[in-house]
């Protein structure tokens, strides 16, 4: 797996930029006093962790000072037997993925791994990949401790919220690492309309059994809808939105479809049996963390119903008890959507809806907030008046 060049120049040139921190770093090490671990405080660089990812990927093995590709032991990919001599890397290769996603200064010289076990997930990485060295002529302890090595990281991506899932083998990752870091230079606002954009293209592909919806032509209220709930997200919450929806979409898997398809359940239930073998089947884990935040979002709307009448009154209807096949109400579309989200997408979404609870947010009130000011009013009060 080669990662793009811009991707690895981008690597190169933060580690040059670090050079003269690691100087000292190494210096302190090499008179022997503690290394002072320093911790990044900006967003976790997606960029120097897909390229990290995809060189550890390529499989390593201790030899001599250093690490060499090691076919058929490798962590993901295949290596060139004959090549495998010139591909050398520090042992610090792996190394430096701990410390991205730790968010630490990196390590760029191999004297200095040792005391990397100090550091917090250092020594599990260091003892890994001494006992892949120890037992190299071991096939099958090489390949259990390989695993292991592949668990750990894939673990701490998962946990960084890089990867969907904690597969060991680092190449199948590859996909999503390289779609995500095409993202990364992209603003959170970018990144909104991009994904509603391509929500739209879904949109219009949506075979509504009526015929052609209006709204699948309105472009501008889909567009301001979509972006005033997308607006409230963290970065890692529309990376992965984006993510596993163009995912789903290229593979002829349309979430719009699906969304609209498990409201049904409520407004159309005899459909909905028919339609629901095309869907992809909720374990009873997924359907109660579901129903949890449908609970609690519904709280928030009928409290910003109670405040904002006017405003409240010209949405959907709220309960799923007052759905009809005409009408459905804010609970039913909100457990449908959520229904469509990954495993992965559904964890940061419940992470979100109770960091709201615990900053006292109301996300209902913040997306019509985000509405009424896409729509040129000052404030949702303002909204509330004109709604009159």
């Amino acid at each position: 797996v080669i990662a793009g060049e811009g991707v690895l120049g981008q690597l190169q040139d933060f580690l040059d930029g670090v050079a003269e921190n690691l100087q000292i770093l190494l210096g302190l090490a090499g008179e022997g006093q503690a290394l002072p671990v320093h911790f990044l405080a900006d967003p976790l660089d997606v960029d120097r962790v897909v390229a990290q990812t995809l060189e550890v990927a390529d499989g390593v093995e201790h030899q001599g000072d250093g690490l060499a590709v090691v076919p058929g032991q490798c962590l993901g990919g295949q290596a060139d037997q004959e090549g495998a001599e010139a591909v050398l890397v520090e042992v610090d290769v792996v190394l430096h993925l701990d410390d991205l996603l730790s968010r630490r200064f990196v390590i760029v010289n191999q004297k200095a791994h040792g005391f990397a076990q100090g550091l917090p997930g250092g020594a599990e990485v260091v003892e890994l990949l001494e006992a892949i060295n120890r037992v190299r002529t071991d096939a099958a302890l090489t390949e259990q401790y390989t695993r292991a090595l592949g668990e750990l990281l894939a673990g701490q991506m998962y946990a960084a919220n890089v990867i969907s899932d904690i597969d060991w083998y680092l190449d199948h990752h590859t996909e999503e690492l390289l779609m995500k870091a095409s993202l990364a230079e992209l603003s959170n606002e970018e990144l909104v309309t991009k994904i509603a954009k391509l929500e739209f293209t879904a949109f219009d592909q949506v075979k509504n059994e009526g015929g052609r919806a209006y709204c699948q032509n309105d472009w501008p209220t889909f567009s301001v809808m979509r972006k005033s709930q997308y607006l409230l997200w963290n970065r890692d919450m529309l990376m992965q939105y984006y993510y596993d929806f163009n995912r789903e979409f290229s593979m002829g898997h349309n979430l719009i479809t699906e969304k609209y398809g498990r409201m049904m359940e409520s407004t159309a239930p005899e459909r909905f049996k028919e339609l629901e073998i095309y869907f992809p089947e909720l374990t009873e884990e997924q359907k109660r963390i579901i129903e949890q935040i449908v609970a609690i979002q519904m709280n928030m709307m009928e409290s910003f119903a109670a405040e904002h009448p006017n405003v409240a009154h010209n949405a959907r209807r709220l309960h799923t008890y007052e759905d009809n096949p005409e009408d459905t109400s804010y609970e039913t579309y909100l457990r449908g959507e959520i229904s469509t989200y990954s495993d992965k997408m559904l964890q940061l979404y419940g992470q979100f809806v109770v960091g709201c609870i615990q900053n006292g947010v109301n996300i209902a009130q913040a997306t019509i907030e985000n509405t009424a000011k896409l729509y040129g009013y000052a404030d949702i009060e303002e909204l509330e008046k004109r709604e009159l």
